[in-house]
C-alpha cells in the first residue's frame, strides 16, 4: 500500500471535484478502516509521509452527512492514535492543519461532529503539553485566534433561544437548548482541566465576559445594567432551526482604543484577536463583542434574573461534575460574600461599558488561579500506571474542600472595610429567594426546588431559579452557608423578667429586722413556707 502510494490516490480522489460519489464514499470508508486498523509502525510511516497534511489542508467535497462523518472521524482517530514523538510531523511552517480543522467542527451543528472534534482536540493538546514548545506555542497561537469566537457564539445563541423559548412558553425548545448550554459547559470544562495555563485564561475570559456579565442583570442599575432590553426577532418555529443569526468571526474582530482617563483600559472593538496582549485580554474581548451582538437582538423579559441564575446553577453543576470545583471559589466570592473589593464593584461596571481595564483583568485572573489551583488537588495515576483508589480520590477531595474554606476565611472582603463595599449580587439572590440582607432562616433549611435546571418550571420565578444555583453551589462545596455567613442568626431572646407585685398603697415597705419578719410572715399567709415552727 505505501510502496504504491495507496494514500495519495486516496487523499486525491478524495479532494477531486471529478471523483462519483459513489466513489468518494467508498474512499471515506477505506480511508477510516486504514487509519483505525492498521498496524503502529505503519501508521506512523503514514504520518511522516505527509500525505494526511494535503488532506487536512484541502478542500473536500463534505456536503454529504456520512463524508463529514467519515472526515471527522479520521481525524480523531489520526489524533488519539499519534503518539508524542511524532507530533511535530503534523506542522508545517507556522500551522497545524489537523488541529485548524478540529477547532473549526468544536462549534458545529451536528452533535456527533461536534463531540468527536472536540475530543480530537483535546487528545492533541494534551500530548502537546509533553511535545517540542515551539509546537505548543503554535497550536496555543491558533486556538487564541480561532477558539473564542465559536464558544462564545455558542453559548450566547443558546441563551437566546432559551430566552425565546421561555418567552414563548415553549417547554420542548427550552430543554433542546438547556442541553447543548451544558454541553459547552462540559468542554469549557475539559478545556480547564487540560491544565495549560493559557487555555485557562482563554476560558476564563470568556466565561468572565459572557456568565458574569449576564449576571450583572441581578444587581440594580446602579451597579449593573439589565442586558436584555431589545426586542425579540419573532419566530414561527422554535424547533427546527436556530433561533438567533450567529454573526461570522469576521465581524467579531477587535480594533485599537486609547486608554481611559482611570486606568489603561481596551475597548471590545480593540486590535485583532491574533494581537491581543494576552490569552486572558482575548477571551474577555471576544465574548464581550459577542454579548453586545447578542444583546441588539434580545428582549426584556419577566424571566431574565430566572435565567441568569439558572445558568449560574448549570455551571456550578457542571464544574461540580468534572471535578473542579474549585474553580467555583472566585464566583462565590464576588457574588455571596457579605463584601466585595471596590475594585469587583469597578470591574462589572468596566464589563458592561465593554472595556477591558486593570480591575476586569485583575477579577479575570483571579478567576484563572482558583481553575490552576484545582491541579493541585487531582488524584493523579501511580507511577506503574494503575489508577487512584477510592479512597486517594476522597482525600483529595476532602483537601480541596479544606484549602476552599481557608480561602473564604482569609477573603478580606469577609470584614467590610475601607476598600470594600455591601455585596449587591447577594443582596439581590437573597431578596429573590424571599429573605432579608440578614441571610437565609435556618428553619428554612435544607434547601428544596421541586425541579431541575431542564425544567420550564425553573424559570417560573426567580425564588425556584435562585434556590437551585444555592443548592448547586452548595453541593460542591457542603459548609457554604456557614463559610460564607449566609445564615442568619436568631437574635437572642432577653429573658423576661416579671414585675413585683405592686404594694397597696397603705402598706410600707419594712425598715427593720422584726418588721421585715413580720412582714414574710403576712405574705406567706401561716408562715409555714418560710419558717419551721
Amino acid at each position: 500500500f505505501l510502496e504504491k502510494k495507496g494514500l495519495s490516490i486516496l487523499v486525491e480522489a478524495l479532494l477531486a471535484s471529478s471523483t462519483p460519489e459513489i466513489i468518494r464514499a467508498q474512499a471515506w470508508q477505506s480511508l477510516c478502516l486504514i487509519l483505525l486498523n492498521v498496524e503502529e509502525d505503519v501508521f506512523q510511516r503514514l504520518i511522516i509521509g505527509r500525505e494526511l497534511d494535503v488532506l487536512w489542508s484541502g478542500e473536500p467535497d463534505l456536503r454529504i452527512e456520512e463524508n463529514r462523518m467519515n472526515f471527522v472521524s479520521c481525524l480523531k482517530t489520526v489524533s488519539m492514535r499519534i503518539d508524542v514523538e511524532t507530533l511535530p510531523f503534523l506542522m508545517t511552517d507556522s500551522d497545524i492543519p489537523i488541529l485548524r480543522v478540529a477547532m473549526a467542527y468544536t462549534a458545529h451543528e451536528e452533535a456527533l461532529l461536534r463531540t468527536q472534534a472536540r475530543n480530537a482536540m483535546l487528545a492533541l493538546f494534551s500530548k502537546m503539553k509533553m511535545s517540542e514548545e515551539q509546537l505548543l506555542r503554535t497550536a496555543l497561537e491558533m486556538a487564541k485566534s480561532r477558539l473564542p469566537t465559536p464558544l462564545c457564539t455558542l453559548l450566547w445563541q443558546n441563551w437566546a433561544n432559551m430566552a425565546q423559548a421561555a418567552k414563548n412558553r415553549n417547554a420542548p425548545a427550552l430543554q433542546k437548548w438547556a442541553f447543548r448550554e451544558e454541553d459547552l459547559w462540559d468542554h469549557l470544562a475539559e478545556l480547564i482541566k487540560l491544565d495549560i495555563t493559557d487555555v485557562t485564561q482563554m476560558v476564563c475570559g470568556v466565561i468572565v465576559g459572557s456568565l458574569v456579565w449576564k449576571l450583572g442583570s441581578l444587581t440594580p442599575t446602579d451597579v449593573g445594567v439589565n442586558h436584555w432590553s431589545a426586542p425579540f426577532v419573532n419566530s414561527d418555529d422554535f424547533d427546527s432551526e436556530p433561533m438567533m443569526a450567529v454573526p461570522p468571526p469576521g465581524a467579531l474582530n477587535l480594533s485599537p482604543k486609547s486608554h481611559t482617563e482611570s486606568t489603561a483600559s481596551l475597548s471590545a472593538d480593540q486590535s485583532s484577536l491574533e494581537e491581543c496582549a494576552s490569552f486572558t485580554a482575548c477571551g474577555l474581548g471576544t465574548a464581550m463583542k459577542v454579548a453586545e451582538t447578542f444583546a441588539i437582538d434580545m428582549a426584556s423579559s419577566e424571566h431574565c434574573a430566572a435565567m441568569a441564575l439558572r445558568t449560574l446553577a448549570t455551571y456550578a453543576g457542571t464544574l461540580r461534575h468534572a471535578g473542579i470545583a474549585c474553580a467555583l471559589m472566585p464566583l462565590v466570592e464576588l457574588i455571596l460574600l457579605p463584601s466585595i473589593p471596590s475594585g469587583s464593584i469597578r470591574a462589572m461596571a468596566d464589563l458592561d461599558a465593554g472595556c477591558i481595564t486593570e480591575d476586569l483583568l485583575a477579577l479575570t485572573e483571579h478567576f484563572v488561579a482558583g481553575a490552576m489551583e484545582d491541579s493541585k488537588f487531582v488524584a493523579r495515576n501511580h507511577e506503574d500506571g494503575t489508577p487512584p483508589t477510592h479512597e486517594e480520590e476522597e482525600a483529595m477531595k476532602k483537601n480541596r474542600v479544606e484549602y476552599w474554606q481557608g480561602m473564604l476565611h482569609g477573603a478580606h472582603s469577609m470584614v467590610p472595610g475601607r476598600d470594600t463595599v455591601p455585596n449587591p449580587f447577594r443582596a439581590a439572590i437573597l431578596a429573590k429567594m424571599g429573605f432579608s440582607r440578614d441571610g437565609i432562616l435556618p428553619a428554612q433549611l435544607p434547601l428544596r426546588a421541586n425541579c431541575n435546571t431542564f425544567s420550564f418550571q425553573s424559570l417560573l420565578d426567580d425564588k425556584t431559579a435562585a434556590t437551585l444555583a444555592i443548592m448547586e453551589l452548595e453541593r460542591a462545596y457542603p459548609d457554604l452557608l456557614e463559610h460564607t455567613k449566609l445564615l442568619a442568626h436568631s437574635a437572642p431572646v432577653d429573658p423576661v423578667i416579671e414585675e413585683p407585685t405592686q404594694l397597696p398603697a397603705s402598706e410600707t415597705v419594712p425598715g427593720t429586722f422584726a418588721e421585715a419578719f413580720a412582714w414574710f410572715l403576712k405574705v406567706g399567709g401561716n408562715g409555714c413556707s418560710f419558717v419551721s415552727l
